[in-house]
This record gives structure tokens, sequence and C-alpha cells, in this order.
């Protein structure tokens, strides 16, 4: 049971989040967004660059396993950006998500108070 002051504090806070909420979801949605648009990006770089690589210099390497060494060493820069790019994204969007799952528990609570 809940006295009337503690009633009215809670409906506060309920409203103050619910008025501030969207605004973060959006910041966070854009950040998001950039993050996906920046890893599109490495990854067009990453197939740029493997299709740059000469596929038809392979005399310069005694074997299959010294061309894919050199291959490697070419492209991954890249791969390391790609991953690091893709851990921004995952911890991005788990951020939108417990956002807008805190978004979804506040207009819960404000539903029952303004029912109880």
């Amino acid at each position: 049971m809940t006295t009337q002051t503690t009633r009215h504090l809670l409906t506060e806070t309920i409203i103050d989040e619910l008025q501030l909420l969207p605004e973060l979801l959006r910041k966070a949605e854009m950040r998001y967004y950039g993050a996906q648009h920046a890893l599109a990006e490495k990854r067009g770089r990453l197939a740029d660059a493997e299709s740059a690589w000469p596929l038809t210099d392979a005399a310069p390497y005694n074997d299959e396993a010294a061309r894919l060494a050199a291959f490697r060493a070419y492209t991954g820069p890249l791969h390391a950006d790609i991953r690091q790019a893709q851990a921004e994204v995952d911890r991005l969007k788990a951020e939108v998500d417990f956002l807008l799952r805190r978004h979804d528990n506040y207009r819960v609570m404000a539903t029952l108070l303004s029912n109880g």
C-alpha cells in the first residue's frame, strides 16, 4: 500500500521518464543507424580490397599458404576494423533495445497508476 505522497512522487517520476525516454531513444537509434552505415562502408572497402588483390600474380609466392598469408596481411586491418564496427553495432543495438523496454515498462506503470 502506498501513501498519497508516494503515489504522487511515483507519478511525477514516471511522467518525467516518459517525457525523457523518447528523445534518448531517438538519439540512440541515430547512433545505431550511423554505426550500421559505417559497418556497411567498411565491408564495402573490404570487398574492394579483396577484388583489387592481384589474383594472377601468384608467381612470387612459393605455395598457396604463402599467398594466403600475404592476402591475410593485406586484408587483416580491414577485418579488424569490421570486427570492431560489428561490436559497436551490437552494443548500440543492445542500448536501443534496453531503452525500448524501459519505455514500455514506464508506459505500463503509468497505465497501472492511472487505473488504481
